[in-house]
């Protein structure tokens, strides 16, 4: 896949990995369609092998001038829908499956600008090229429409940390179970909180439990998958947080666990409640089990020469088979896949009502 701009981050769709969507360094935003006919993009033998570069099916570069970013988008990330859940392993979707797809993405630039797209899929492609969807490459099918804009002022951050300036924007998640809600992470360690729509909800924000603003960045946000509002987070000094959406400051806070090396990511397990990963810039993987060890992680494992640069968490829990892998992205540009043992994939007696528990109790 190729565009003009560099890309600064990126994200698959929901539910089936058919589209791509990519934010650029110039704040324009990218849509790729995999499903598009290989014959409209440049296909080149390089060795033995043919490759195919697909262009961008659509862009907002110049589009939307009046409301889109001035700032380079630091995240790009799938609305969720009670339609679209899925656990990374779902195949391609076939075009009956997606024929008039219809969700929503949100962007967000280091400014604080969000913007909401509605994602649409035309009925008929142009191979002559469209004079009324400027941005759509000829043949294609998918574009973007922009839905809403929020900017995250006054009422988002408290009058304290404005006094500091304002901070950066880097990462933006949904909450599950009430899409409404969103939280965003900054460059000063700062968690805040923001709806769509309707009044705010307290807290605003979530901070450390030893310092309300530290020069650390939120580097990684996860919400967990199960039926509990909870999320963790990662900073660029190491530490690792567990929150609450109903409480400012940490159920649980780690500050030790990768000897200050920053957190590249981290994801809970999509089998079991109190199992999580984390892997930190020196490419080590660390597993939580806080069932069994709330202090320090159970395992660790440093993965050499072929640095990991990215990893994800896949299973199917809905199939009960104890499935749970990660899926690592190397610096040679390989993807490693690793399974996990049945022990820590299988989830135990109670583990849901243990890790309520445990929340409680800290609380």
């Amino acid at each position: 896949m190729i565009g003009i701009f560099q890309v600064t981050c990126c994200c698959f769709s929901p539910g089936k990995a058919s589209l791509v969507f990519a934010g650029t360094v110039d704040g324009s935003l990218l849509v790729w369609d995999l499903r598009e006919d290989m014959n409209i993009h440049q296909t080149r033998r390089i060795g033995d092998m043919n490759w195919t570069f697909r262009s961008s099916t659509f862009s907002t570069d110049g589009i939307f001038a009046q409301v889109s970013h001035t700032h380079p988008v630091r995240a790009v990330e799938p609305v969720p829908s009670t339609e679209t859940k899925d656990h990374g392993i779902s195949s391609l979707a076939s075009p009956e499956e997606m024929f008039g797809l219809s969700f929503q993405v949100a962007s967000l630039d280091e400014s604080g600008h969000m913007i909401l797209w509605v994602v649409v899929e035309l009925r008929r492609a142009d191979l002559a090229g469209s004079q009324s969807d400027l941005g759509l490459i000829p043949g294609g099918k998918v574009k973007l429409i922009h839905s809403s804009s929020i900017h995250l002022s006054d009422r988002f951050f408290h009058k304290d940390v404005l006094l500091l300036g304002s901070p950066q924007t880097l990462n933006i998640k949904f909450l599950p179970r009430d899409f409404n809600h969103f939280v965003i992470g900054t460059d000063i360690g700062l968690i805040t909180h923001g709806t769509r729509y309707g009044l705010m909800e307290p807290p605003l924000q979530y901070t450390s439990l030893h310092s309300k603003l530290r020069p650390a960045q939120v580097t990684a946000i996860d919400f967990s998958p199960f039926a509990v509002a909870a999320f963790l987070a990662g900073c660029s000094d190491g530490s690792v947080r567990l929150h609450t959406m109903s409480t400012e400051f940490p159920a649980m806070e780690w500050n030790d666990s990768t000897n200050g090396r920053s957190v590249t990511a981290l994801q809970w397990s999509f089998t079991r409640p109190t199992v999580f990963f984390v892997l930190d810039a020196a490419s080590s993987i660390y597993i939580w089990d806080l069932s069994q060890n709330n202090l320090h992680p159970i395992a660790k494992e440093s993965i050499t020469p072929d640095h990991v640069l990215s990893m994800s968490v896949f299973g199917e829990p809905e199939k009960n088979s104890h499935v749970m892998g990660l899926a690592l992205g190397k610096s040679s540009g390989k993807v490693e896949i690793q399974y996990i043992k049945k022990k820590l994939a299988k989830i135990q007696p109670q583990e849901l009502e243990t890790f309520h528990l445990l929340l409680h109790e800290i609380l």
